[in-house]
Order: C-alpha cells, then sequence, then structure tokens
C-alpha cells in the first residue's frame, strides 16, 4: 500500500491501480471520491477526484467517501455515517455508523473469532463447531452450500442434499484446509473429525444415484484428508477443466469420490496432480472412468460399468491402483498408460501397463503380468501336467520372467511333448489363455514332412470362432496375415514361406503407433507382412492349429 521515499508517504489503492496522494506524514488519512480539500496532516498532499476513483462501495453502508491511510491515523477520521476507512497498512476496512468504525478483517490478527471472513463470496476462516445443512432446506442450492464452508475445516461440516433432487449445477468447491484429525475419547481413538462431506441424506442406505442429479463438480487446491463426494448422477463436463471430463480435483489430498454414476459420454473422475480414492462408482456410458494425470496416485475400488474404451487412464507419472474391479471391460482393454503413468491391478497382479517414451513419441508400452507374457520349452512331457510350471513374476520386465510352461488345452486327438518338441496331429489344436494385446508372439516350428494339403495356423489373438487374427502357412507356400470380425474375413497382408521340413521362426508383433495399432511378422528373421488395423478381439486364447497332412512340430513358443 506504501512507498517510502525519506519522509514522504506515497499512498495508493488497494489493487494499487490507482494513485491517491504523496504527503510527509505516515500518519496522514487521505479522503476520495466526494472530498476535494487535502486533508489537515498532510498540506503536500494532491487528492484525485471523481467518479473513476470510486473503489468498492458498500451499499448497505451507503458509501459516500473513502479514506487511505494507515491504522495508527484512523483516530483523526469521525466513524460518520458514509464513511469508509481502508487501514492501508493492516489491510482492514472499516465502516462508520454514526457513532463507532464496524470492520470486517481480511487480515485479522486473530482467527479464532466466529465472525472473521474472508474471499468472495465472503466465508468464514474456520469452523468453531459441528456443522450439518441440507439442501433445498437451509439452502437454495448445493452451491450456495459450498460457498459458505470456511477455509479451515476443524469440525465436520457436511452438506446433506434430500432426494429427489435434480438441478444444472456445475458445483466448484474452493480451496479447503480439512483437517481429518482422529480424535481421543477417554483414551480411545473416536473417529475422524474435520471432514468435508456431500452426500445424500438417505446416504446409510447406499441409495441410488439416479435421485440426486447435478451437472458436475470440480475441487481445487484441498488440503488436508477427507473430503467426500457421494449419492450423485452428473450429466455434463465440468466448465472447470479444458479436458472432456464431468468431476474434476486439481491439485487435492484425499477427496473421496463414492456411488457417482453419469449420463455422460466423457471422463467421469479426473484427478490432477493430487490423490484421490474413487469407490463403487458406475462407468456405464463414459468414454473412462478415471483418469489419473500429472504424477496423480488415485485408488479405484469395487467400481462398475463398461466403458466405451479403457475405464482406466494414467498419464504423465501418475500412479492408479485398482482393486476388485468389476468393471465389463476385457482386461487387456482396461487400462491406458502414457508418458510415464502407471496402472495396475493390485489386488490380483492380472495386468500392469506403463507408459514410456517421450511425450511427442505418443508411443505407450505395455508391461502385462501372469496370464499376459509366457515362455513354453515344452522340456517336459505333458500338455496339461506340466512339470515345473511357474507363474510370471510380477511385473514380467522380460520374457525370461514370463510365465512357464502354460498349461496347453487339446482339442480331438493326441498332442504330445517329448525331447523339448510338442507335436500336434493333423486336425488338431493346442490353446492356451493370455491377456496380451499388444506384444510379440514368436513361434519356433516345423513339419515333419513337407505339406501337400491345408494349411497350419497361428491364432495370436482368438474371441471365438468368428472374431480373431491369425497368420496362415498354406500348402502352396503361402504366407497369409488375416483377421476375422464378426464372420467377416480379411487378408491383411501375404508372402512366401518355405514349404519343407526345416525349422522356421516367426513372430507377430502387435504394438501402438502414431498412426495406430500396428501389427508386423517377421519370418526366419526378415520383416515380410507390415499392417495398420485398429481391430481387436476381446482376449480370450491363443490358439495353434494343424490342418496339415502331416504333423506340426513346435519346438518353442513364447509371448513377451
Amino acid at each position: 500500500m506504501e512507498e517510502k521515499d525519506q519522509n514522504k508517504v506515497a499512498l495508493w489503492s488497494p489493487d494499487r491501480r490507482k494513485f491517491l496522494a504523496v504527503c510527509g506524514s505516515v500518519a496522514a488519512a487521505l479522503p476520495v471520491n466526494t472530498v476535494s480539500s487535502k486533508s489537515n496532516s498532510c498540506d503536500d498532499a494532491v487528492t484525485p477526484t471523481g467518479s473513476d476513483d470510486q473503489l468498492s462501495l458498500e451499499s448497505e453502508y451507503k458509501i459516500t467517501t473513502t479514506y487511505y491511510g494507515p491504522e495508527d491515523a484512523r483516530q483523526n477520521i469521525e466513524p460518520n455515517k458514509g464513511v469508509k476507512y481502508v487501514s492501508v497498512d493492516k489491510g482492514w476496512e472499516y465502516y462508520g455508523t454514526g457513532e463507532e468504525w464496524v470492520t470486517r478483517n481480511y487480515a485479522a490478527e486473530s482467527i479464532s473469532a466466529v465472525e472473521q471472513q474472508i474471499g468472495d463470496p465472503p466465508r468464514d476462516i474456520m469452523t468453531n463447531d459441528t456443522v450439518v445443512v441440507t439442501v433445498p432446506t437451509d439452502y437454495d442450492t448445493v452451491q450456495a452450500a459450498l460457498d459458505d464452508i470456511p477455509l479451515h475445516v476443524r469440525h465436520d461440516y457436511t452438506i446433506e442434499i434430500e432426494p429427489p433432487y435434480e438441478a444444472d449445477e456445475d458445483l466448484l468447491l474452493r480451496p479447503v484446509i480439512a483437517r481429518g484429525q482422529a480424535e481421543s475419547v477417554s483414551g480411545e481413538q473416536a473417529f475422524v473429525s474435520g471432514r468435508v462431506q456431500i452426500r445424500s441424506t438417505d446416504h446409510l442406505h447406499t441409495p441410488d444415484p439416479s435421485n440426486i442429479t447435478l451437472n458436475s463438480f470440480a475441487a481445487s487446491s484441498v488440503v488436508g484428508v477427507d473430503v467426500r463426494i457421494r449419492d450423485i448422477n452428473f450429466d455434463g463436463k465440468t466448465p472447470y477443466s479444458h479436458d472432456e471430463t464431468s468431476c474434476v480435483a486439481y491439485s487435492c489430498n484425499e477427496v473421496l469420490f463414492q456411488n457417482l454414476s453419469w449420463n455422460y459420454s466423457g471422463v467421469g473422475v479426473h484427478v490432477y496432480n493430487g490423490s484421490a480414492d474413487v469407490r463403487k462408482c458406475d462407468f456405464s456410458n463414459l468414454r473412462s472412468g478415471i483418469w489419473a494425470k500429472r504424477e496423480a496416485t488415485v485408488n479405484a475400488h469395487d467400481n462398475t460399468g463398461t466403458t466405451t474404451e479403457e475405464p482406466y487412464r494414467s498419464t504423465g507419472g501418475a500412479t492408479l491402483s485398482v482393486y476388485n474391479d468389476e468393471t465389463g471391460n476385457e482386461p487387456a482393454q482396461t487400462f491406458h498408460a502414457g508418458y510415464g503413468g502407471m496402472a495396475y491391478m493390485a489386488d490380483t497382479p492380472r495386468m500392469a501397463v506403463m507408459g514410456v517414451g517421450p511425450a511427442q513419441d505418443q508411443k505407450p508400452v505395455s508391461m502385462m503380468c501372469l496370464n499376459a507374457y509366457l515362455r513354453d520349452d515344452f522340456g517336459d512331457s505333458d500338455p496339461v501336467d506340466r512339470e515345473k510350471q511357474r507363474w510370471g513374476a510380477y511385473p514380467p520386465i522380460s520374457e525370461s520372467n514370463a510365465r512357464f510352461r502354460p498349461t496347453w488345452g487339446i482339442g480331438d486327438g493326441e498332442i504330445s511333448i517329448s525331447n523339448g518338441v510338442m507335436v500336434i496331429p493333423n486336425r488338431n489344436r493346442a490353446t492356451t489363455n493370455t491377456h496380451a494385446t499388444e506384444a510379440v508372439w514368436k513361434m519356433d516350428f516345423a513339419a515333419a514332412d513337407s505339406p501337400s494339403t491345408s494349411e497350419f495356423q497361428l491364432y495370436i489373438i482368438q474371441e471365438d470362432s468368428n472374431n480373431w487374427i491369425r497368420v496362415a502357412f498354406d500348402e502352396d507356400g503361402t504366407l497369409r496375415l488375416q483377421k476375422r470380425n464378426n464372420g467377416s474375413v480379411t487378408t491383411l497382408g501375404t508372402d512366401l514361406w518355405e514349404r519343407d521340413d526345416e525349422r522356421h521362426t516367426v513372430e507377430v508383433k502387435r504394438e501402438r503407433t502414431l498412426t495406430g495399432p500396428e501389427i508386423t511378422v517377421i519370418y526366419d528373421g526378415a520383416t515380410v507382412i507390415t499392417a495398420n488395423d485398429p481391430y481387436l478381439p476381446e482376449v480370450r486364447n491363443i490358439r495353434i492349429q494343424n490342418f496339415w497332412d502331416v504333423n506340426a512340430r513346435i519346438h518353442s513358443f513364447k509371448v513377451y
């Protein structure tokens, strides 16, 4: 407010956009607006006048004159009606009643008093008792109730919404310091106090969220623990984010989203550089249920509903841990990770995904465990009852610690293993399960003799007989990359293979690129087919099927 130069003081308006006066006394108090005379204590002052200099007039006090000066100069000003005094060194504002000054002290020396307020719209600095309010009984709108939550919440502050309730409200929870501290009663630890809760009045019975419908929710810079929002259905996008998301928490600690649902096609909960729990929410209708971003930490528990894309997204160094997932998506379509994000199943670690690479590459690399990566050396004697079978390490950082010697299901006929080779007779098949969608499928194989009829097939991803991706080795020497989508077969590329009884190696690589999913076929070390195709069956099995008129011999098989 002041700029000192030897014995002179320059006085400015609180926003420093208007120069008020220069005088030689620190104790000067200068009038603005309707006052045109100089202050008695500041003979060299220059005082601006006119309506342009009016600053924040409060209608309730009918302000006609505003004085600016240090706190100790206020005693020289009469508290007449219509007079306002701004203490430039304390930051306080006083209003004359005709008998005394009343004040709203934004820079209060003590913030323990109930009447201290801050912000716009003004709210109490801290709670002084437990609060439970209802909408629309105590407040007309949920936002009006949110606006009154104090900055520092030392006691439970609960907003309960009476169903049925429907309003086009884009909720905003301003910065809150929520203590979330456990109290001790008679030496026993009691429940946490200092929570902020937004919920249905029927919250004890896990109500249907559709009984309360709002548009969106946003929270910013919530510090502490135990801020909870639950029992609500959201219809739209929050205006407080440039991303297509309905609920967002920016730089918040421990926000709990529980028992929510959406009639919206974007992202349900977006957590940006903070921490949150998302529990028992229904992700139906959404593109993604949760997006953890920019080093956020999110725990997801018991969520349901099928999304149009991956229900869980993690980018920018965020970590997303999923427990007891009940979403309807296939495991391989459960996670998306990019730019250093990590997402994984925390309780039953069937898959983890990590996005790596520079941001401009936008090429996440998936890491999957247990049923995803596998390797088989056929070093035992039974394809069903495997010896030394081992589950993969978590996470599988290389092919060496993937699932070892998986169990193979066999079709009609006899499939045998001996001397490091699995033999598949004519018109027979071997299958095993995996959740891999972006990986390398590598097979070392041979024909017992030069085949003269039909073909030998490796299905890298098979949902059922009408949906799959495979490579086929025809008896005429043609190598084909094919897909079948809802019964319709498409050949994605062809080349030649050597129709003999020698050992050969085929590798099929499926990866995500800037132009979409890309499939590459490598035969005996040479790339022979490359195709871009987005089709992805729901992952079920790997199948090796022999229609040749001779036995097929598999020397090793890997997915990594």
